[in-house]
């Protein structure tokens, strides 16, 4: 009985040496896990902070874009009312050339008059010449 006892010890100390190994593999796991879903958290965070910077870049893009779009629109209506204006200043040119020629037409006919005015007076004035008071 006394070896069964001694068989039986050596199988417990046995025994408990496996179970005493397999608690320490259990024990490293768990590290290796445990530091695993650690840096699996860093990596989630590090993500989640990208996300928000991405976000906020985003941001600041579509408000630029909102501000070349507001600035193109501006441009635009400029350019419309400078070309009202633009069509403005060429009726008014075109109309005070017609002005001008018309100024100029009458200048003309005020110069044919004048001249003959001036021949009507020599006429005149060769006709009061034959007569001597």
């Amino acid at each position: 009985m006394a070896d069964e006892v001694r068989t039986l010890a050596t199988r417990t100390q046995q025994s408990t040496n496996d179970i005493d190994e397999i608690i320490q593999k259990l024990q490293l796991s768990v590290g290796a896990s445990s530091k695993a879903i650690s840096e699996g958290k860093v990596n989630a965070d590090e993500t989640a902070n990208t996300f928000v910077e991405a976000d906020k870049v985003f941001h600041e893009i579509q408000q630029s874009s909102n501000r070349v779009n507001d600035m193109a629109t501006q441009t635009a209506q400029a350019t419309e009312e400078q070309t009202c204006v633009a069509e403005e200043i060429s009726k008014n040119l075109h109309g005070l050339n017609q002005q001008t020629e018309a100024a100029s037409e009458v200048a003309e006919t005020g110069e044919e008059l004048s001249q003959e005015i001036r021949r009507f007076s020599e006429s005149m004035k060769q006709m009061m010449s034959r007569f001597k008071v």
